[in-house]
């Protein structure tokens, strides 16, 4: 039984980063857009909205991750 706790934890970890990093592109991506709406500018700010939102997502995933680790490398030190 507690093979299986540990694989669904990591299970719900894969989703929140999946969540986390789509979560992000989608908010760079609506903000972009609705800044080129106001301003007509084509697809610029689209694009940067884009690129943040990936790098974004990528680093909270990141600092996720780090955590994690750093709380069950601690937990097996115990």
């Amino acid at each position: 039984m507690p093979i299986l706790r540990e694989v669904a934890a990591y299970f719900a970890l894969l989703m929140q980063i999946g969540i986390l990093i789509a979560a992000s592109v989608f908010l760079g991506f609506y903000a972009g857009s609705w800044l080129d709406r106001r301003l007509g500018t084509g697809m610029v700010f689209t694009m940067v909205g884009v690129i943040m939102g990936v790098g974004a997502g990528f680093w909270t995933a990141y600092r996720t991750i780090m955590k994690v680790s750093k709380n069950s490398d601690d937990a097996k030190d115990r």
